[in-house]
Formats: structure tokens, C-alpha cells, sequence
């Protein structure tokens, strides 16, 4: 009997235990269901948030640099270290962004803003090397607005940059020599002459020099011997505050036998003087670093003043002179109002100015 009743006491503790384990196990794979909830239903629990929250009241801007219209001598976007970003409206505010993170949206209110954009070629921001600026940018509560700015020359009135060259030309010349010649004689650097050979001071055919900004116009001369006429090479060279032009060109004996040409740019902005550049018979016109002016867009050289119906092909060969003009689109003038009569938005274009595209942007307009 006391065997038969252990043997249930024992099969009773058993059950219990198993009951028990049961219980423990059903605990765990609950714990371990929460667990997989808490990771795979958070979004990344350990990493930062990477998308931009927005507090109420709070729009974005998020920039994005035109690289196809960025005018630059040997430079790309990714040539800049820092871009600082002004806005100017509702609110003013300031920001840095590197080139890693020029794109990132900066917060701001709700409103209407302006926007100067200054890239640097270093990370101290002492070489500022070119900017943009728009207007008209409407930033909406709980959205990031995306817009494209041209970069363009901080210009070439003010501050230094370098004129490199790369140059070769035949053995046994008695004289090659280059010289400087600033557009503008007032904010230029003075003319100067420099001598690869038989002349002072002399310079290496791979150098550079240090200009202040501006367009100067550049002579070689290359002289074979007191019986052979001298041999001169017109170019131009643009040089940009904080920035280095590079000329490379190789001369040979076909320079001294061929037919050249005169190219003339004229720039048509009413403050730039025509410059010239020489070709050789049957090349191909180098294309020049392309002009910038206040207010407008550079649309390509033609060879048509006025009517601007043939523009230049520069796969074209030369086989003559020729002038090129260069042609202007007048940038848009935009007109931001929020809620306004129609009455207001008419007679404000009417003071713009005659021959001018006017835009309109309206916010809340009911």
C-alpha cells in the first residue's frame, strides 16, 4: 500500500513540475516575442534617426548645387570644402554644410525666404571661391523644399588667383617669351614679360604666376633666329579670387608654316573689352571659360549680333576669322505676396520695368 501511494505522490510531483515548466517556458517565448517586436518594430533602435523630424510650425530647405551651370576654371562641386548658407525672411539663420553634407535639410519656419550661398576651397573658410543667391523660396509647415542653385565666380574684381600654364615649343628657339596684359589697368596686375628663354626674368615652361582677379590678355612670342620673323600666339586667360586657371598648349614647327586665325569674343555686357585668341588653319576653337553678368544667363557665342539665329559649333575647324558674340537671357524677376489683391500684384509688375519676364508666387491664395 505505502508503495502504491508513494508511487502516486510521485507521479503527481511530475505532472507538477512539468506544469511548471510549461509556465517557464511559455514566459520565456513570450519575452523573446517582445524582444523581436521591440527590434524589428522600431526603426534602427540602435542608430541615430536619420530622417528629419519636423516640429510643428517647421518646414525644410534642402540644397542642391547645379553642377552642369556652375562656372569654374578646373573645378568641380567636390573642389569645395564648405558651402555657407545665408537665408534671409521670416527668420535669418546661418549654416555650414561640408560637401558631404551639402544636401542635408536645414530646419526653418514656416514663410518666405532669400537664400546667398558661399562655397570655400577650404575648411577654414578663408578662400571663398563662389556663390549663388535666390529668392522666392516658400517654406510649408511639415515639408522640405528642394531647390537647385548655379554656382558662379565670387567675380573678378577683387582678390588674387593664379594663372598656371603647362607650355612646350621646338628646341634652338633664341627667344620665347609671354607677356601679361590686364583687361582692366585699373584692378589688374600691371603688364608684365616673362622669358622661358633669352630674356629676363625667366620662368619655366611649367609655372605660375600670382594675378589679381580679373581677364588678361596673353602674348607669346616665339623667335627661331635674327632671320626669321618673329611668331606671336594671342590668347586670354580669366583669373578668379582664390582660384587657378591652367593654360596648357603645345607649339611646334606647323606654327611658324601654317595660316593662323583671329578669333574675337565679344561679350556684349557693356563692360567687357573684346578679347582675341589665334588658331591655327583647320583646328578647332577653344572654348573659352564663359562669361557671367549680374541679373543675366549666358546663352553660347554666335556669329550673328542681334539676331542670334547660328550659333558656334566648337567641333568646328577654322578657316578664317570670325567674330563671336555672346548672348544674354535675362533671368526671370519673381513678385512673392501672401494673399494678395490682384490689383497689388499688377501694379507692382508695372514698376519692374518694361521687357522683363515677371513671375508670380503666391501663398494661401483663396
Amino acid at each position: 500500500m505505502n508503495k502504491i501511494r508513494n508511487e502516486e505522490g510521485k507521479k503527481m510531483r511530475n505532472e507538477e513540475l512539468g506544469i511548471r515548466n510549461k509556465h517557464f517556458s511559455s514566459i520565456i517565448m513570450l519575452i523573446f516575442v517582445y524582444a523581436l517586436i521591440f527590434v524589428f518594430g522600431c526603426k534602427e533602435p540602435f542608430s541615430e534617426i536619420q530622417h528629419n523630424e519636423l516640429q510643428p510650425g517647421m518646414g525644410a530647405f534642402s540644397l542642391s548645387v547645379d553642377n552642369a551651370r556652375t562656372i569654374l576654371p578646373n573645378t568641380t562641386i567636390d573642389s569645395f570644402q564648405v558651402f555657407t548658407l545665408n537665408f534671409t525672411g521670416t527668420e535669418t539663420l546661418s549654416v555650414d554644410r561640408t560637401k558631404a553634407t551639402r544636401s542635408d535639410p536645414v530646419n526653418l519656419k514656416a514663410g518666405n525666404y532669400s537664400l546667398t550661398v558661399t562655397a570655400y576651397m577650404d575648411t577654414a573658410k578663408t578662400k571663398p571661391a563662389a556663390s549663388g543667391s535666390l529668392s522666392g523660396i516658400i517654406i510649408e509647415e511639415g515639408k522640405t523644399t528642394t531647390n537647385t542653385i548655379p554656382l558662379t565666380p565670387l567675380g573678378m574684381t577683387a582678390g588674387k588667383g593664379t594663372f598656371s600654364w603647362n607650355i612646350d615649343f621646338p628646341t634652338g628657339l633664341s627667344k620665347a617669351s609671354m607677356k601679361i596684359t590686364p583687361v582692366n589697368t585699373a584692378t589688374g596686375t600691371a603688364e608684365q614679360t616673362l622669358y622661358f628663354t633669352g630674356g629676363a626674368p625667366q620662368v619655366n615652361k611649367t609655372d605660375s604666376v600670382e594675378l589679381n582677379s580679373g581677364v588678361y590678355r596673353v602674348v607669346f612670342t616665339l623667335v627661331k633666329d635674327a632671320n626669321t620673323q618673329a611668331f606671336t600666339w594671342r590668347d586670354a586667360v580669366h583669373v578668379y579670387q582664390n582660384m587657378t586657371s591652367v593654360f596648357n598648349y603645345t607649339f611646334s614647327e606647323k606654327h611658324f608654316n601654317n595660316i593662323k586665325y583671329t578669333v574675337t569674343f565679344v561679350y556684349n555686357d557693356g563692360t567687357t573689352p573684346d578679347s582675341m585668341v589665334n588658331c591655327l588653319h583647320g583646328e578647332k576653337v577653344k572654348v573659352p571659360a564663359s562669361p557671367t553678368r549680374t541679373g543675366y544667363t549666358f546663352d553660347g557665342w554666335y556669329t550673328d549680333n542681334n539676331s542670334f539665329l547660328n550659333k558656334w559649333d566648337f567641333d568646328t575647324a577654322l578657316i578664317g576669322d570670325i567674330p563671336l558674340y555672346a548672348k544674354w537671357k535675362q533671368d526671370p524677376v519673381y513678385y512673392v505676396y501672401n494673399e494678395p489683391t490682384w490689383n497689388e500684384a499688377v501694379n507692382s509688375i508695372k514698376t519692374g520695368g518694361n521687357n522683363k519676364t515677371h513671375y508670380i508666387k503666391v501663398r494661401n491664395c483663396r
